[in-house]
């Protein structure tokens, strides 16, 4: 999303707002990043200063449990090829994203801006952030409006082009999930399922 901000000259529409957001955007990434590495390396005083304040039963064991689970959780951290690996794969995930924005940009005769499409990308996934609805109905939309009048972009559109975009991305999830759910045999034997329903 950084750099749409950087490049996009939002030429005074809606500056403040932008200018707001890519501070809170910033924070939040750098925040979680360095919660993150400081976790990695800092496990065991973590693990030391938990049990000398929460030390106990009840409620501040299962605090120290969650926090145990949290630091095995990001301990890949620690080795710098699997960190580069879940990078490179990351910036992979996002790339290919960012692209289906863009085609269903083009699909829709909006032009072929990847600008707006990785920017509208990132505003959406900041957005799935909040708490919502399942599958994001209604907070995927409206944080699609919202990028695209940043750009100055007609709500209408906006909301058609979200809307086709959340399509694209939930409908081929569930679908396989559902069809996983009623021929898989793993699925058949946790839910113990007859063998006649399909």
């Amino acid at each position: 999303m950084w750099v749409p901000l950087l490049l996009q000259d939002f030429s005074g529409r809606h500056q403040t707002e932008i200018n707001q957001l890519g501070v809170w955007a910033s924070g939040i990434f750098v925040g979680a990043l360095f919660c993150v590495f400081a976790g990695a390396y800092f496990a065991d005083r973590i693990r030391v200063v938990g049990q000398r304040y929460l030390g106990g039963e009840g409620i501040t064991r299962r605090v120290l449990e969650i926090v145990e689970r949290i630091l095995q959780a990001i301990s890949f951290v620690r080795q710098f090829r699997l960190l580069g690996t879940c990078a490179a794969l990351s910036a992979l995930v996002w790339l290919i994203e960012g692209t289906m924005f863009l085609f269903v940009l083009r699909a829709l005769d909006l032009g072929w801006d990847p600008l707006l499409a990785y920017f509208c990308l990132g505003f959406v996934n900041l957005g799935a952030l909040l708490p919502s609805a399942p599958g994001y109905i209604g907070v995927f939309h409206g944080m699609t409006v919202i990028a695209f009048e940043l750009f100055g972009l007609p709500a209408t559109e906006a909301f058609a082009y979200g809307t086709l975009v959340h399509a694209t991305q939930y409908l081929p999830i569930t679908l396989a999930g559902v069809l996983f759910l009623c021929y898989s045999p793993v699925a058949r034997s946790r839910m113990k399922l007859p063998a006649s329903v399909p």
